[in-house]
């Protein structure tokens, strides 16, 4: 079992980050160590947050708030005949990640710099998947009501998100009540499709159009 101690030096770190990154427009490369954390993939699960979407090798899935590419790349193994686009607002981000794609001959992933309103998906796509982007939407259920335009039928949405904690919280209000997505969705016009538990720091809920 991690000390508490280790664990808020990790908060620490994360939070000092966050700063630097707001402090520091166009330094991707600070940008990304914010995002990838120091010791996240012990407590993020990656691999089986993947493994629970159960992607076909053929999908294709949207990577929205995709950051420096942490699920995007495996994302992008998972689903080898498929694509992923690579979604986000910050123009750094996508140039890096394009970069990272044409250097690793990643043909399946593909860079979509957004408005912070509409993704702007080139085409529609079999799966959503938002990790610790939802609390940065300005309205929640106007963009996945319209989100909904560009799934596939059967398509569902994966949000990841950190869930608020008791007391003082270095992420301030980068987090989401889980109730608070539900409600969205619903207002948005879906119905909750699964609910994973087993992310100790974060809710895991997935989505799809209400009556498909």
């Amino acid at each position: 079992m991690r000390a508490r101690g280790g664990t808020r030096s990790a908060f620490a770190l994360l939070a000092a980050l966050f700063l630097l990154t707001s402090l520091a427009p166009g330094c991707a490369w600070l940008k990304r160590r914010a995002y990838e954390g120091g010791d996240r993939d012990s407590w993020q699960q990656p691999d089986r947050v993947v493994q629970q979407l159960a992607l076909a090798p053929d999908a294709v899935v949207a990577d929205i708030g995709a950051g420096g590419g942490y699920f995007t790349f495996r994302l992008a193994d998972a689903v080898p005949q498929g694509r992923v686009f690579a979604v986000d607002v910050d123009a750094d981000m996508t140039s890096y990640l394009a970069e990272r794609a044409a250097s690793e001959g990643r043909e399946n992933v593909v860079t979509v710099l957004a408005d912070p309103e509409d993704p702007g998906l080139p085409e529609p796509v079999d799966w959503v998947f938002v990790c610790n982007t939802f609390h940065h939407l300005p309205d929640p259920p106007t963009y996945f009501r319209t989100l909904r335009t560009s799934l596939r039928a059967g398509g569902r949405i994966a949000i990841v998100e950190y869930a608020p904690r008791d007391g003082f919280s270095l992420l301030g209000d980068h987090s989401t009540d889980k109730q608070a997505i539900v409600d969205a969705f619903d207002a948005a016009g879906y119905a909750l499709d699964a609910d994973h538990s087993f992310l100790d720091r974060q809710s895991f809920l997935v989505f799809a159009p209400a009556g498909s």
